[in-house]
């Protein structure tokens, strides 16, 4: 809404010098309609906000059609990765973790809440689980408490910040990416965990794919 357009609503009546929702000028466009025959019906207003009330809807569908067409799209990569997946390995380990405690905290740049939202990474979680539920995989819940900071060649353990940098060297020497390592510590635990499930309850082993 231009403010040209807003100043001449205000100038016929309509106190919308403060408005920035096109909730209310829509509110003021079906007023209007209603009160056709009606001694208080004004044409001005209808004349000044029919042409952008079309406008505005047009651009709404528009936006509504980008945004489900990018939803699906997303949705439709994220099945065949999964099932892609689902047919390659007989367990998939999903690290039991809340990408919340990221993405909302108060130091981290607000960006992190937007890709967290356009990735949808629950969406993601939810399709691995129920196609691998589908196909018989086996949905195994990664533990990552401390799994970072255990280095997976020598097992050593040591409390050390992840978040300035990606890769790391253990006290013994040994430099790996972060992911990484916590990937391969969760598929460890994931393996030991595999030998106490009923081995008729799943399928024949082959590889185990992780997901931090």
């Amino acid at each position: 809404l231009t403010d040209a357009m807003r100043d001449e609503l205000c100038a016929l009546g309509v106190p919308c010098s403060r408005w920035r929702s096109p909730r209310g000028f829509h509110r003021v466009l079906a007023e209007e309609r209603a009160r056709v025959g009606k001694p208080e019906y004004d044409a001005r207003r209808v004349a000044l906000l029919e042409p952008w009330a079309r406008r505005d809807n047009h651009l709404y569908w528009f936006e509504r059609g980008c945004r489900e067409g990018a939803i699906n799209y997303r949705r439709d990569v994220y099945r065949q990765f999964a099932l892609s997946c689902a047919k390659a390995y007989k367990a998939l380990v999903i690290e039991n973790y809340d990408i919340r405690d990221i993405s909302e905290d108060a130091d981290m740049p607000n960006s992190r809440g937007v890709q967290r939202v356009a990735s949808a990474p629950s969406v993601m979680r939810q399709i691995l689980h129920s196609t691998g539920m589908r196909l018989g995989c086996t949905d195994i819940e990664g533990e990552s408490y401390r799994a970072t900071q255990r280095c997976h060649v020598c097992r050593c353990e040591e409390s050390w910040d992840a978040a300035p940098h990606v890769t790391h060297t253990c006290p013994a020497g040994h430099t790996w990416d972060q992911d990484v390592n916590n990937a391969i510590n969760m598929l460890a635990n994931a393996k030991e965990m595999l030998k106490t499930l009923d081995p008729l309850a799943v399928r024949k082993p082959k590889k185990a794919a992780a997901f931090a």
